[in-house]
């Protein structure tokens, strides 16, 4: 996450990011990016329609394709799981939540079982897994799942950024 982050045209609106590759170095370090634009189609004479678009560049990608370093994100912090479709604002909020605290957080709002989700959780190399269910959302908690020592807590949702902080800095 970076505020200060500008791609070169203002019409930008709230989101903006870029994809960027460490062997390309320096400020020509970008694969891609792009944001919304939900201003733009206004601007240029158009009914107001939000919008999203990117672009990638292709040369640059095919560089480093070509030096066998993958492009794979970093494994996140936490993957939040919503076990149940009612769950999933709940949780989408809940990973803002802990995004605006610098987490990398990958939320998993589809439906599948629990299993195959730790599962997920465990192939992206998640450290923590916020699993929010109906009796969790209704209670305000969620339960925490440490995928190394495979141990769980439930936690009241005002304490989630904090407990999740510590249980990263503190390693276990």
């Amino acid at each position: 996450m970076n505020p200060e982050l500008v791609r070169g045209l203002d019409y930008y609106t709230r989101t903006v990011f870029e994809y960027q590759h460490e062997s390309l170095g320096g400020a020509q370090n970008s694969l891609g990016g792009g944001g919304r634009y939900d201003g733009l189609a206004a601007a240029l004479g158009y009914r107001p329609t939000p919008g999203v678009g990117f672009a990638m560049g292709m040369d640059r990608t095919a560089i480093v394709m070509r030096q066998g370093k993958p492009l794979t994100p970093p494994a996140p912090d936490v993957y939040a799981v919503a076990l149940d479709a009612a769950d999933e604002l709940y949780v989408s909020h809940l990973a803002s939540t802990l995004r605006a605290g610098r987490l990398r957080v990958l939320f998993d709002p589809g439906p599948s079982r629990m299993d195959s989700k730790l599962r997920k959780a465990a192939k992206r190399g998640a450290r923590l897994v916020l699993i929010v269910g109906p009796e969790e959302r209704e209670k305000k908690e969620v339960v925490i799942r440490d995928m190394r020592a495979k141990t769980q807590t439930s936690v009241a949702e005002g304490d989630v950024l904090s407990t999740i902080t510590a249980m990263l800095g503190s390693g276990g």
